[in-house]
């Protein structure tokens, strides 16, 4: 898919939601009574945030001080499509709300609804009473045959009414805010150029400082989305960056696949150096002058050698990735959660690989040891893939690299992952996202075939 095309897939979104508004106020906050837990606790909220619908609601939440029973439901493993959920919304569309008996499945009637039914007053203001108010809310937008156009023209018809007045249904925030900014502000992700939309920013500006848990209900799903969207299509538009490295290495084990993953995402030039496993390569007096341990791999930068998988890709992330890039964010909360998983992929699956002695042709065969250990980790890592996109939360990092190096290597030794649905998904999603994933991983695992 282009680069275009999935710019304009995603803005189309914006258009779902198909509304403008008006309504401005001095007061930039609403100020909404705190409501008792207990009246929202039936209600559950199926939704993800990559989606801006699903946002808005969560922006309405935000404003009303509710909480509901959030169920994330994960678009990209295709989890509304089970019956399951059918149950709920045969459209298995989101969000979707279940308030007791009622079950709905459009966004704009859910957040009136939340307004409505838990808004603590009977006027409210983020959806009044009165009737004229409520048609600028929710005011349809004139299409136009082209997508950019049609984009265009609604921004523009935007533009123009937030020059007369604060929010986009009037002086005072509405639920029109929630639903247009969720939808404008995923722009973000598709670095579509609102320069010419003056007004439009001054109000996306005051959105993100006057909106109740702006940053949790909606900036964190824009995040998510602008990297799996980076991960699968914006590497290839990423300048080679040549480096010195040299890269000692054997396709055959997962830990020099999970550098060779890296360097693709980064986008690096290195000098590959293939060093054969099987034939005791890493014996070598020149090699061992290298590194004395005779393990692979090895990353020579410069004076600086390393000999361990895992602080290669992190290095090489750290120095030749953008600033706080998504594979190794500066965020020390989420470099525990990555150091986690690497360490994890050390203890239970790099140790389950090993090369040893074939007794029938005297020569080495890579063998897979310790299946109860394997499976106690897949069952382990199937939870965690149950909660999120990736093992280290909703953005691909490098320990993702690791994880499906190993995991992946499974495939070669006919280790039963039927029973692994989330690991199934998340294996795929790597195949289809990872740059140059055949290259950098598969290639190796068909050599582990091979000579098996």
């Amino acid at each position: 898919m282009t680069s275009t095309l999935i710019k304009y897939n995603v803005i189309l979104i914006v258009l779902c939601i198909g509304i403008t508004l008006i309504h401005n106020s001095s007061e930039a906050t609403v100020k909404i009574e705190n409501l008792k837990q207990d009246s929202t606790k039936e209600v559950n909220l199926y939704y993800d945030p990559f989606n801006p619908q699903c946002r808005s609601v969560l922006l309405t939440l935000g404003a009303l001080d509710l909480e509901l029973n959030l169920k994330r439901i994960y678009l990209f493993h295709s989890e509304q499509l089970p019956e399951d959920f059918r149950n709920i919304n045969s459209l298995h569309t989101l969000p979707v709300m279940q308030d007791g008996d009622l079950v709905l499945s459009e966004s704009n009637a859910i957040i009136v609804h939340l307004v409505r039914k838990y808004g603590g007053q009977d006027d409210h203001p983020l959806y009044p009473n009165n009737p004229k108010i409520q048609a600028k809310i929710f005011r349809g937008i004139l299409k136009t045959a082209e997508v950019e156009d049609k984009i265009h023209e609604a921004l523009n018809f935007l533009e123009e009414i937030l020059e007369k007045s604060t929010w986009t249904a009037g002086n005072t925030i509405t639920v029109a805010d929630f639903a247009l900014v969720a939808s404008i502000s995923t722009f973000e992700v598709v670095d579509f150029n609102l320069g010419n939309y003056q007004q439009i920013q001054n109000w996306l500006s005051k959105c993100k400082t006057t909106m109740a848990s702006y940053d949790t209900a909606n900036q964190e799903g824009i995040y998510e989305l602008k990297s799996l969207l980076e991960s699968k299509n914006g590497f290839q538009n990423k300048t080679t960056v040549k480096t010195e490295i040299s890269l000692y290495y054997d396709p055959i084990s997962p830990s020099c696949r999970s550098v060779l993953l890296t360097i693709k995402a980064l986008n690096l030039e290195v000098n590959l150096k293939v060093i054969d496993l099987l034939a005791d390569g890493t014996q070598e007096k020149d090699f061992l002058d290298i590194n004395s341990l005779h393990t692979l791999p090895v990353m020579q930068d410069g004076e600086l050698v390393l000999v361990e998988s895992h602080a290669i890709i992190v290095y090489l992330v750290q120095v030749y990735g953008k600033k706080n890039d998504p594979l190794y964010p500066h965020d020390p909360t989420f470099q525990a959660q990555i150091n986690q998983r690497l360490d994890f992929n050390n203890f239970y699956f790099y140790l389950a690989f090993e090369i040893q002695h074939d007794d029938k042709d005297d020569g080495r065969i890579p063998k897979i040891v310790g299946m109860d250990k394997i499976h106690k980790a897949l069952k382990f890592l199937e939870e965690i893939l149950k909660k999120s996109i990736w093992t280290a939360g909703n953005i691909m990092t490098v320990a993702d690299f690791a994880l499906v190096a190993s995991i992946s290597t499974f495939e070669a030794f006919d280790v039963d992952l039927g029973k692994y649905e989330n690991i199934k998904n998340w294996l795929s999603l790597c195949k289809s996202v990872m740059p140059n994933y055949d290259w950098a991983n598969q290639e190796g695992i068909y050599a582990v075939m091979a000579i098996r």
